[in-house]
């Protein structure tokens, strides 16, 4: 169905609708209060693995990380208080909540080693392989 791009009535919270109603956003995102599922990076290196979580907007004392089993779990929960204003929002979608990431950790990860930074909203964490993964190079002579 083709629609014209903007209509020519209506009030301005028609046009705002009118535009983001094609509006994509990442499915990593979530605008409405509900949990999101933020972008990640994971690197693997010959020490371990780097992983990068996307938390912008959450402070490091609202990130929780935790080894549950063999699964290691990154939640974020912001207390969004409800106050009364005088203004009539036409779109309100800075109401970012939570979020939870879980990733299954193989018997390479070091559990007891992993350490975790929080900088500009990314969450760092290092995953260290245990000793005896970590690949030691032998020559061989041939004879």
């Amino acid at each position: 169905m083709n629609r014209p791009a903007f209509r020519t009535s209506g009030s301005i919270n028609h046009l705002i609708n009118d535009l983001m109603e094609n509006v994509k956003f990442p499915e990593s995102r979530n605008y409405d209060g509900g949990t999101a599922s933020p972008a990640v990076n994971i690197v693997e290196n010959e020490q371990g693995f780097e992983l990068e979580l996307s938390a912008a907007g959450f402070s490091k004392e609202e990130i929780t990380l935790q080894i549950e089993k063999d699964t290691l779990v990154i939640s974020g929960e912001k207390k969004t208080e409800e106050t009364t204003t005088e203004k009539k929002f036409h779109r309100k979608e800075f109401t970012y909540t939570n979020f939870k990431r879980k990733f299954t950790l193989t018997e390479q990860v070091d559990k007891e080693k992993i350490e975790a930074s929080f900088e500009n909203g990314i969450v760092k964490i290092h995953l260290p392989k245990k000793q005896e993964v970590v690949a030691e190079t032998i020559k061989i002579e041939l004879k």
